[in-house]
């Protein structure tokens, strides 16, 4: 058995002494394997900054897209709000002089139970009174309007 032993040792000693690759062989390869991981590095790391330089394109995009829409969405709202006062304006002008007008007929109700000089004084404060209201009423919308048109 050592016989044969013998032998099988010496072919895998000589084999493996054939595999083995001389100092310049390995230092060229391990050069040449430098280089590549060099060269992959320099590749990947362009890669990377390309990526990034379109990330930041889209950013920014992205901020004048939102900038443009907030810009927009401003606008609106001031129409929105603009529109919202003259609306009121012009209910609060209607509803002014409906009571300025209920409040004259009952005034000039109570001026029929009078006679005379009294009477006519009596209607002409109810229309002088009427007259007022309605002309604040005016004012007041008139003012509001302006707001509303300051809104727009």
């Amino acid at each position: 058995m050592k016989t044969t032993l013998i032998p099988i040792i010496g072919l895998a000693l000589v084999l493996s002494a054939g595999c083995q690759k001389s100092r310049s062989d390995a230092a060229e390869d391990l050069a040449t394997e430098r280089a590549e991981a060099s060269d992959d590095i320099a590749e990947a790391r362009d890669e990377a900054e390309a990526t990034m330089e379109e990330a930041d394109e889209e950013l920014v995009d992205a901020e004048q897209k939102r900038d443009e829409a907030m810009i927009d969405a401003q606008d609106d709202m001031g129409s929105a709000t603009a529109d919202v006062l003259a609306e009121r304006a012009e209910a609060n002008f209607t509803l002014a002089t409906k009571e300025a007008d209920a409040r004259a007929r009952v005034a000039m109700e109570k001026c029929e139970a009078l006679g005379g000089v009294d009477r006519t004084a009596c209607k002409s404060e109810v229309d002088a009174t009427r007259a007022v209201e309605e002309t604040r009423a005016i004012a007041d919308r008139d003012a509001a309007l302006a707001e509303a048109k300051r809104q727009d």
